[in-house]
């Protein structure tokens, strides 16, 4: 009948459509469509993003003397891009490009990252906790198509369709554009009887 059979390790469901939203990393799409990554050629950057916190006194002295969102970092210590999620509460993150393989995230050790992240925020070490340390890697790639399965109602939407580099807000812009166009066409799909 055409309903598409999910298993998970919630449950089993049954469903007439499935939108695959679930990233970069889909489990859906690399269960229909393994072969996504063949030929893209190499990364754009690979990176390592630092988590951290900093203290209530050193967030409101940024605050009033220089806020922003994004504070881009070139010195003999550090070359990275720290990203005040919300100064006020001190939650930050620093992307720091590595480069492969001349270097590697196990380069990176915590005595290592804590003397960089001073270094760039021009503060003491007490003044921040690194809460973790994450490799990843940046890429820009588009699925050549959106329906997926025999059926083609498979569909995928956000990062699990097309991955972009971190900057302007294009993830999430075309994910939301994504849901936008994708909740109409499934109104009029489900409307209406017969194929997609």
């Amino acid at each position: 009948d055409g309903r598409l059979v999910v298993r998970t390790d919630a449950g089993e469901r049954t469903c007439d459509y499935l939108v695959a939203c679930d990233g970069a990393a889909s489990t859906v799409r690399s269960a229909v469509l393994p072969n996504f990554w063949e030929g893209r050629g190499a990364p754009l950057q690979h990176m390592l993003n630092v988590h951290l916190r900093t203290s209530e006194s050193f967030g409101r002295a940024i605050a009033a003397t220089n806020p922003a969102m994004l504070y881009f970092v070139y010195n003999e210590s550090v070359v990275g891009c720290f990203v005040a999620h919300d100064i006020r509460r001190g939650e930050w993150a620093c992307q720091i490009p590595i480069f492969p393989p001349y270097q590697s995230a196990a380069d990176y050790t915590p005595a290592r990252i804590a003397a960089m992240m001073a270094a760039g925020l021009g503060c003491d070490r007490s003044d921040f906790t690194v809460v973790g340390v994450r490799p990843w890697t940046m890429d820009a790639h588009v699925c050549d198509r959106y329906l997926l399965g025999r059926t083609r109602r498979i569909v995928l939407a956000g990062d699990a369709a097309h991955v972009f580099p971190p900057a302007g807000g294009f993830g999430m812009n075309t994910g939301l554009q994504d849901a936008h166009a994708l909740a109409w066409r499934l109104a009029v799909a489900v409307a209406r009887p017969g194929p997609p």
